[in-house]
């Protein structure tokens, strides 16, 4: 199996696909119906349009250990439209519905391009979207097209919709100040990004030489003073230091991209011989949830090494897994029975610490989610729990009334730890 980039050539066998690439194709597919379904809910919309970019392209196809053939990432999203049209479509009796997406394919490599066009060719779908001029071939880097594609996404309408998909090779093809410009331009768009975070340590511990410049030009420039510590943990295999990248790593790509809302999980490749980084950016609390979601819903294909609460980034040697002996979270069933435990601990004195008598759920949701890989649905559940318990209390947000402990609670309920733990968490 090949350990280096996916490479193709016309007239010749598709590359063999990675564990870790078939991850990321089969989150792309289903977050996208996803997220037709979730903007759709409301049968009075009649069509939505939306800008799906792939930064990365490749050739489109690859074969599978079995010799199967795979589609790539572009035909990937090509279909994934298709079946979301079809499902919108048939939840409306009185008024069709459409879809209106346009498509960019960037690829660098000419010989990678010309398999990838070969193939939009003879898919029917893709044909026809390149008959009608939706469908966009372009050569080139990601970096160097992408102010022009932002360009030409933002000329759609007001507040168009966008997802990126930047499946980089490596760790520096797409700078942080790229992915800013993205979001400050398009509020309503979403990247999904790939970090290989194994080559980023090798780099910054001297195997590929420093720079400051090529760090500046990355956006990373103030992590190299924390990626001593990176360095001086890593060994292969060793879930400390994914830890402590985890936790260093989101500080800079959080605050250098203007991205409120993230999703920074490792996927599990017991094949792979690097760590990749799968990482979903945006600017709603809704499009982050809807991807924890679809994590739980992958069991065992993504892996955080930190904390099952909340404060998930944060790095204690004393929960070290190597000193505690547990296991890395893996979105399992046993992962989901110890987040319960753990939040129901944490969120009332979470709760406790924040300033008045109460706040409601969606803002207090809105000011966790990035700190756990809880859904909202998880959150709700501890919350009737707690309530039940008479550790916290829950008031209907129009009438003030206290609502009966263990009730489901509503988005727009308000919460208020009970006075005796508020005494308690205070000494």
């Amino acid at each position: 199996m090949s350990k280096g980039e996916y490479l193709w050539a016309p007239g010749e066998a598709p590359p063999l696909i990675q564990d870790h690439s078939l991850a990321k194709h089969e989150v792309l597919a289903r977050y996208l119906r996803v997220y037709v379904d979730v903007l759709t809910t409301n049968p009075v919309i009649e069509r939505l349009r939306l800008a799906l970019v792939d930064g990365f392209a490749g050739g489109g196809v690859y074969q599978t250990q079995t010799g199967a053939r795979h589609l790539g990432s572009p035909l990937q999203m090509v279909h994934a439209m298709q079946e979301a049209e079809a499902v919108a479509s048939s939840k409306r009796t009185k008024k069709a519905f459409s879809l209106d997406v346009e498509y960019f394919f960037v690829e660098q490599k000419r010989r990678n391009l010309e398999v990838l066009e070969a193939l939009l060719k003879i898919d029917p779908a893709a044909a026809d979207l390149l008959a009608k001029d939706r469908l966009h071939v372009l050569q080139g880097s990601f970096d160097s097209l992408a102010d022009d594609i932002t360009r030409r996404i933002q000329g759609r309408g007001r507040n168009p919709r966008a997802l990126f998909l930047l499946d980089q090779y490596g760790y520096s093809k797409v700078p942080l100040t790229t992915l800013r410009n993205i979001l400050h331009r398009l509020p309503n768009a979403e990247i999904l990004l790939t970090f290989a975070t194994d080559w980023l340590i090798d780099y910054m511990s001297g195997k590929g030489g420093v720079s400051a410049e090529r760090l500046q030009a990355m956006g990373l420039l103030d992590m190299a003073e924390q990626f001593d510590t990176l360095i001086s943990h890593k060994e292969h295999r060793d879930p400390r230091w994914r830890r402590l990248v985890q936790s260093v790593l989101h500080q800079n790509l959080v605050e250098q991209t203007g991205a409120r809302y993230f999703t920074p999980f490792f996927i599990v490749s017991p094949s792979a011989h690097r760590e990749y980084w799968f990482v979903h950016l945006s600017r709603h609390s809704r499009a982050r949830d809807e991807m924890t979601r679809l994590h739980w819903a992958l069991e065992n294909r993504f892996a955080h090494y930190g904390r099952n609460g909340l404060g998930m980034l944060g790095y204690d040697p004393r929960e070290d897994v190597l000193l505690s002996g547990q296991e890395a979270f893996n979105f399992s069933v046993a992962s989901s029975r110890g987040l319960v435990t753990r939040l129901a601990d944490e969120i009332p004195r979470r709760l406790s610490a924040l300033p008045g008598e109460s706040v409601a759920f969606a803002d207090f949701f809105d000011q966790i989610c990035n700190e756990t890989p809880a859904t909202n649905e998880q959150i709700l559940e501890v919350l009737a729990i707690v309530s039940r318990e008479k550790v916290i209390e829950v008031f209907d947000a129009e009438s003030g009334k206290r609502r009966a402990g263990g009730v489901r609670v509503k988005q727009s309920d308000r919460l208020r730890v009970s006075q005796q733990l508020r005494l308690f968490t205070s000494r």
